[in-house]
């Protein structure tokens, strides 16, 4: 995570999903810290995630280097319940069962829009716990990349 801020996403409910793989060679576009959304590129290698393409969670920061190993907490479709920030605003009780898009800043994952068109996660209740205003999500099978890899 980025030094000061809490993970981008934690797990809430459901087994932790553990594997291991190898992150892409370095740059801003690959870059990511512990907490982070991430997914595999066109090679298997991990980078960033991106709209629609979540793999799971980095349980380590990114350091560039292709040979280094990168836990991940793979999501499944399987009703676990995760945290996130909001953008900005507050949360309310109108806020649930509303499609939220997420915007990808390394060490910032956030839920951009709560009218999203992305249909990223899906607002499942409220968090009154963490830094600033979070709210619990699933994610939809449709934005999972799933066990690609194994």
């Amino acid at each position: 995570m980025a030094a000061g801020n809490p993970p981008s996403v934690r797990r809430l409910t459901g087994k932790p999903n553990i594997f291991v793989y190898y992150q892409a060679s370095g740059g801003s576009a690959n870059a990511w810290y512990a907490g982070d959304l991430v997914k595999l590129d066109g090679n298997g290698a991990l980078v960033i995630a991106t709209s629609g393409n979540n793999l799971g969670i980095a349980q380590k920061t990114a350091d560039g280097t292709t040979t280094t190993a990168i836990p991940v907490d793979v999501i499944m479709s399987d009703g676990s319940q995760f945290a996130m920030r909001l953008t900005s605003g507050t949360c309310a009780v109108s806020d649930k069962g509303e499609i939220a898009d997420i915007t990808y800043t390394a060490g910032a994952h956030v839920l951009a829009s709560l009218a999203g068109t992305t249909d990223t996660v899906v607002l499942d209740n409220l968090d009154a716990v963490g830094v600033g205003n979070t709210e619990i999500v699933t994610f939809k099978a449709g934005a999972l990349q799933g066990v690609t890899g194994f």
